[in-house]
């Protein structure tokens, strides 16, 4: 026996010794490489359901990583294509990270209310922003945010209707130039992004801070640098991220600012809570801001009471409203220009209102339903994006649906935005009409539903819509 093993021994090293041996080696090599790497880049966030055909597909025989990067060119088509064949019942989106499942619109109702701790819409949303490098996975696992917004923020709202005024005016005159007898160009997208900052500014910190010119700088540049990071990396499979990540230059710019704002923003921090364990100690009350900063300071627990913690959290809770409120009022505004036969009516309304008001007050809002309705029909045609009700499963034994439908865990799923080109929510959906809703009282520009998912819908909707 041990002769033969010697026989062998030396059999393998005379063969190794030749050069189409290793030759041979090193080709057997090079194969296992390739079909790690080829293994590495079919791995994607997400479970495909078998119940849910892929959709995307140019041809039949089109390799599953070709149809994956069609998604960020065609995305919008993809859906649609998805949605019209297969209305009724799941499919499969896959993209370059992750794979998706769109259901149809009748699981809504039910999903909606379901806890987030078997059915978690934020980490879709840290998913798609890639939330382990720009930072927003820091939101994973906490409701601070939303408490403040949804139980301090919104039954307040009225009372904050002057003070949006007052920066508003401000914003006004500082950032729109001067056009009184003559055009002038401008950037519009900028303007509007730097007067919803503004607002979102007074709204967070309050003032005097909300006036320091840095910190709204760097605000929008935090989205954009954080959008920028995200269209770039989700190009690419998840075994590459880490590497990508850190050769990317506008990722280096997020820790930056993010590292900038936190230092403007702790110190003022600080000294509210200085003061109210100060006051805590004497027994005593204080006035204290009414913020959304001042929020978290309150309701934080734990870790979030760290001061760096409220300043990062804060950093991050802004860009929801700085990407989809600019969005909707430059959707609106730019449908204006494109129907200016509202321009009339619409003005009248204003005018009417103001009038009654005595100028803008906490009700006027209230006495604006064509306006409503002209920005409900606006973000009808103008979905900001191609799928929403964005959810991921985290239940260890997934979730079964009524209709025996079983969800994975780690299951990411969603509904079409489609509203706008399905005639079962309207028998013009392709037509603009301004005005659709102002018969509909019941669906006003914040109302959700499962056609009109734009700020999500159930319990987990967008709490400050």
């Amino acid at each position: 026996m041990e002769q033969a093993m010697t026989d062998v021994y030396n059999f393998a090293v005379a063969k190794l010794n030749s050069t189409n041996t290793i030759m041979y080696a090193c080709g057997i090599a090079l194969a296992l490489i390739a079909v790690l790497a080829l293994r590495n880049l079919t791995y994607t966030r997400g479970v495909k359901l078998p119940e849910a055909p892929i959709v995307g597909a140019k041809w039949w025989w089109e390799p599953l990583f070709i149809t994956k990067y069609r998604y960020h060119t065609n995305g919008w088509q993809i859906i649609h294509d998805g949605y019209t064949k297969y209305k009724d019942s799941p499919f499969t989106v896959v993209r370059p990270e992750s794979i998706i499942t769109v259901l149809p619109k009748k699981y809504v109702h039910e999903l909606r209310n379901v806890p987030e701790s078997k059915l978690y819409s934020f980490q879709a949303l840290a998913d798609d922003l890639v939330g382990r490098y720009s930072g927003i996975d820091i939101m994973l696992g906490s409701e601070l945010n939303f408490h403040a917004v949804q139980n301090k923020l919104t039954p307040r709202i009225g009372a904050f209707t002057e003070v949006v005024k007052d920066e508003l005016d401000f914003a006004m005159e500082k950032d729109f130039p001067k056009c009184s007898d003559q055009w002038v160009e401008a950037d519009f997208n900028t303007i509007i992004l730097k007067i919803v900052s503004r607002i979102t500014l007074r709204t967070f910190v309050g003032h005097p801070l909300c006036r320091n010119e840095e910190l709204l700088r760097l605000n929008c540049q935090i989205v954009e640098q954080i959008f920028t990071t995200m269209v770039i990396m989700r190009l690419f499979p998840l075994f590459l991220h880490p590497l990508i990540a850190r050769l990317l230059p506008p990722y280096w710019k997020i820790q930056r600012i993010k590292d900038r704002i936190v230092a403007i923003v702790v110190p003022m921090i600080r000294e509210r809570q200085r003061l109210q364990s100060t006051a805590s100690d004497e027994k005593s009350d204080i006035d204290k801001p009414e913020d959304v900063i001042q929020w978290y300071i309150d309701l934080a627990k734990g870790g979030e009471t760290d001061p760096e913690n409220i300043a990062t959290r804060y950093t991050y809770a802004i860009l929801g409203s700085l990407f989809s409120v600019s969005g909707a009022i430059k959707d609106t505004l730019y449908e204006i220009c494109a129907h200016p036969e509202y321009v009339a009516p619409l003005r009248e309304e204003i005018r009417a209102a103001m009038e009654e008001d005595g100028g803008w007050k906490k009700t006027t809002p209230g006495k604006l339903p064509k306006l409503d309705s002209f920005m409900r029909e606006t973000q009808r045609m103008n979905p900001p994006g191609a799928i929403g009700f964005k959810r991921v499963v985290l239940s260890p034994t997934g979730l079964t649906l009524s209709s025996g439908l079983h969800l994975p865990q780690n299951t990411y799923i969603c509904v079409p935005t489609t509203s706008h080109l399905d005639t079962d929510v309207t028998s013009t959906p392709g037509t603009f009409d301004g005005f659709r809703y102002l018969e509909r009282s019941h669906e006003k520009f914040t109302t959700t539903s499962p056609t009109h998912l734009h700020f999500g819908h159930g319990r987990y909707a967008c709490p400050g819509r």
